[in-house]
């Protein structure tokens, strides 16, 4: 359940490009980190990432590898039309970019699609934080999962039984 959960949020990740600003802004780091992640380029989206998400690029890289999307749905990503509709830079450390990606075909029942993407800064740099951003889907889809975002955190995913998500 914890891989299926991170890959869905990766596969939403996957369908943002935003154009940007300047090359340090939030919205330029998520335009890098977007395309990166178009062409299966994990090294760069790493680069873009928080330390913890890295991890998780890292077996998102793996589980792409063992299960490819199909290249008609690659083709369909790699040509989706991205517009920034808001950056907020919320505090010293911390910013969201919102964007709305429409592609030309729809993919798993879906042709726009708003995602806000959660950055934070990490050595002074803006990178994308990718349990921020399932945080935010989370607060997102409604106040029932909140509490669950609240707790969320990498130690916390890690340490999950799987088996016990079904109960």
């Amino acid at each position: 359940m914890k891989k299926a959960f991170i890959c869905a949020a990766m596969l939403s990740i996957v369908f943002l490009a935003p154009s940007c600003k300047s090359s340090s802004s939030p919205s330029a780091i998520a335009e890098k980190f977007s395309k990166a992640m178009l062409n299966d380029d994990y090294a760069t989206a790493e680069k873009l990432s928080t330390v913890e998400s890295a991890k998780i690029l890292q077996e998102n890289e793996q589980m792409s590898k063992e299960n490819p999307l199909p290249d008609s749905i690659k083709s369909l990503i790699k040509i989706a039309t991205i517009k920034i509709i808001n950056e907020k830079i919320e505090n010293d450390t911390t910013a969201s970019v919102v964007l709305k990606t429409v592609l030309p075909k729809e993919i798993m029942g879906k042709k726009e699609n708003n995602e806000t993407l959660a950055l934070k800064k990490e050595n002074g740099q803006w990178r994308i934080d990718i349990f921020g951003t399932m945080k935010k889907m989370m607060q997102e889809e409604g106040g029932g999962m909140q509490m669950q975002a609240d707790d969320m955190s990498s130690d916390s995913l890690e340490e999950t039984n799987p088996d016990s998500l079904g109960k």
